[in-house]
């Protein structure tokens, strides 16, 4: 068993305190730096502020509106879908459409619910708003402000689809449009999921920057 030398030991708890004396120096002398500037960090907390208000200020309140249902599993396998038939119906089928294997599955009425199919068949229905009817795509396009984003200096800048006229570059123009529109739709707008992993119950939730398109 060996012993230390004396020495060593002193020489390194003087090194110990001295660094440790040195850090808390250190210490007190940024602090101290930080106070002889406080109008510096006065001004950057200010400006932080400000920025994060404006910033605040600049992003549009969103508006989120959702609805679920639950599809009896049986209903789609049996010989008369009552349920499956009404889903078909409210999506945009003729009544007489053979819903059963569609509907078979959840996964396959999410991925109907954001299909071209479906997304169009919307797009091209009406509503009443504010008194006058309007299509659904031209109310995307206006209470969203895509159009003046898209259409501006176009010569289809004052384009209507509820009384637009026909014709072979429109109907082309129209098309664009709503791929454009569902694009967006899909992508940023709309949002199709089971609530919770086993569930059997689907949500549908649309959020915009418009109110009454969100709800409609």
């Amino acid at each position: 068993m060996t012993a230390e030398p004396a020495n060593s030991v002193m020489t390194e708890r003087r090194f110990e305190e001295f660094s440790l004396k040195k850090a808390i120096l250190g210490i007190f002398s940024m602090f101290r730096y930080l106070l002889s500037k406080w109008w510096v960090l006065l001004l950057f907390g200010l400006a932080t502020g400000l920025a994060f208000v404006a910033l605040n200020s600049a992003k549009k309140t969103e508006y989120t509106a959702s609805f679920s249902f639950a599809l009896d599993d049986g209903a789609a396998k049996s010989t008369a879908p009552n349920s499956v038939s009404a889903l078909a119906q409210e999506l945009g089928f003729s009544p007489t459409y053979d819903a059963g294997g569609v509907f078979s599955s959840l996964n396959n009425i999410m991925e109907l619910m954001q299909s071209r199919l479906i997304i169009e068949t919307t797009l091209k229905r009406s509503v009443t708003f504010n008194g006058k009817p309007v299509l659904f795509a031209d109310f995307f396009l206006d209470s969203l402000e895509y159009r003046e984003k898209w259409m501006a200096g176009s010569p289809f800048e004052k384009l209507n689809f509820l009384n637009s006229k026909p014709g072979k570059e429109e109907e082309i123009f129209k098309n664009s449009l709503i791929n454009n529109i569902q694009n967006i739709i899909v992508n940023k707008l709309l949002k199709v999921d089971k609530k919770g992993k086993n569930s059997t119950l689907i949500e549908a939730s649309l959020t915009s920057t418009n109110e009454a398109f969100s709800k409609y």
